[in-house]
């Protein structure tokens, strides 16, 4: 059944050299409260110092050809830290597919009496690879399966706004907003689609050393496709983030995140899938890795 499954998968890969794709094509990520830049560049800055952020993600694991993914960000504030600056690298792989990412940003930020907004403006390369060799094909005559190695490099801009309170947050972004094309042949049709992600949160102290987080994300990809969900994260002696959440069509999903240090930070995310792949793969998961400088102010633990 899995090896049926995958092949279908594969199948509608090759589809997306004569056709237009309408699929989701930004990455998802369960663990996004832990260094919300990943997912929204007007927040660069904000932890007043340098930060940096690893994760590893595998999606729908025991499926031959499954998702995986790794990024690595930096951002940081310069200056009177109106300014600041961030870096992400992205690599994705699904089948005989992969994908490279480097994305460059800049954000400007206006302090609040209680916070800042912030704006940001980003533009990166997407090098996307695909090796027909790794795929099993129905129809070997198919001359875009002729043994080449295909190869798409486009560019693309984002655009991000932020704005966050003593204890909230709400945050826009809006990925490929130029759209571009993937030009794995000269007769493709296939091209980038906008894709905005919209998020929140709210914290509650309840205790010297407890808070409650609720946090959610909204996403959008044209033409019409819609993801959300909602969580709920419990801090317990500013040690340990225990949380658990449902994805809109997807199931629910799990997650946990130590504060090693001040400075660094170490989480798990599990995510299960009670929706269409029900049955067809293990749950998706998640690694992530952060760490911040101590800034010049010598805040302790950042909630967000």
């Amino acid at each position: 059944m899995r090896k049926l499954f995958t092949y279908r998968i594969l199948c509608l890969l090759c589809g997306c050299f004569s056709l237009e794709a309408i699929a989701q094509q930004e990455w998802i990520s369960t663990q996004y409260l832990f260094n919300l830049y990943d997912v929204n560049v007007a927040y660069a800055g904000n932890h007043h110092s340098l930060s940096a952020a690893i994760r590893h993600r595998s999606q729908w694991t025991g499926i031959d050809g499954a998702p995986t993914t790794q990024s690595v960000s930096l951002h940081a504030p310069v200056a009177n830290e109106r300014l600041a600056w961030g870096l992400r690298v992205h690599r994705e792989t699904i089948g005989a597919r992969q994908q490279w990412m480097s994305r460059a940003s800049l954000a400007y930020r206006i302090p609040r009496r209680e916070g800042a907004f912030s704006f940001a403006l980003a533009g990166g390369v997407i090098r996307q690879e695909l090796d027909p060799s790794g795929i099993t094909a129905q129809d070997w005559n198919d001359p875009q399966l002729d043994g080449q190695h295909w190869i798409s490099t486009s560019v693309t801009f984002d655009a991000a706004a932020f704005i966050h309170g003593a204890k909230w947050f709400a945050g826009l972004e809006a990925n490929r907003l130029n759209r571009p094309e993937m030009k794995w042949t000269d007769n493709a049709q296939a091209r980038s689609f906008l894709h905005v992600n919209l998020i929140g949160g709210r914290y509650f102290k309840l205790s010297e050393n407890d808070m409650l987080a609720l946090t959610s994300m909204v996403r959008f990809s044209e033409p019409s496709l819609l993801s959300a969900e909602v969580n709920v994260s419990y801090l317990w002696k500013n040690l340990l983030w225990l949380g658990a959440g449902y994805r809109y069509l997807s199931g629910p999903l799990f997650l946990a995140e130590i504060n090693v240090t001040r400075q660094f930070r170490i989480g798990y995310s599990y995510d299960m899938n009670t929706g269409v792949m029900r049955g067809h793969q293990d749950g998706s998961h998640e690694v992530f890795i952060g760490y911040n400088l101590r800034p010049r102010d010598d805040k302790s633990i950042r909630y967000f």
